[in-house]
């Protein structure tokens, strides 16, 4: 379950989980945007990908799980009429997806000096760059080739803003 103290723009998640690896995926992620009918609704009318992925609805959120299915996601701004079904699931907020992504772009990083930036967008204890920069960021560096990164990559700073 998400925990978060700010508002997510859920247009922009859907936008992002429908161009990313995730929605191409084996170990597919599924995600359950609680009572949010109308933006589930679009998202799977404009993106194909989210097909199966993607819901409103926390029963089928339930049915996922009873499936045994590993990774899925509730984004919501009510307690769970089923939150006994998910009470081993593990609560997390923007912060630790925040980390959650430098720790892998920081692994995939071909050269040290970018190793070293997501490192460093990795540390700390608040959140000083929003997670959706974060994801511009990272998503501005998988448009280029691993060639090109270490070189363009500078150029892609803005994506992150100023702290």
């Amino acid at each position: 379950m998400m925990e978060d103290v700010m508002p997510m723009d859920l247009p922009t998640v859907v936008q992002g989980l429908a161009q990313s690896k995730l929605a191409k995926s084996k170990r597919q992620l599924r995600v359950a945007l609680v009572d949010q009918d109308v933006v589930v609704k679009s998202a799977t009318g404009r993106f194909s990908s989210l097909a199966g992925m993607l819901t409103s609805n926390e029963e089928e959120a339930v049915q996922w799980r009873n499936k045994k299915l590993r990774t899925i996601a509730l984004i919501t701004n009510r307690a769970l009429e089923k939150a006994r079904t998910f009470a081993e699931f593990r609560r997390v907020n923007e912060r630790d997806l925040a980390r959650r992504l430098c720790a892998e772009q920081r692994d995939g990083a071909e050269v040290t000096w970018l190793r070293t930036l997501w490192d460093a967008l990795e540390r700390g204890r608040a959140l000083r760059i929003s997670l959706v920069d974060t994801i511009q960021f990272a998503l501005a560096l998988e448009s280029l080739s691993p060639t090109e990164r270490s070189a363009k990559a500078p150029r892609h700073l803005h994506c992150i803003g100023s702290a």
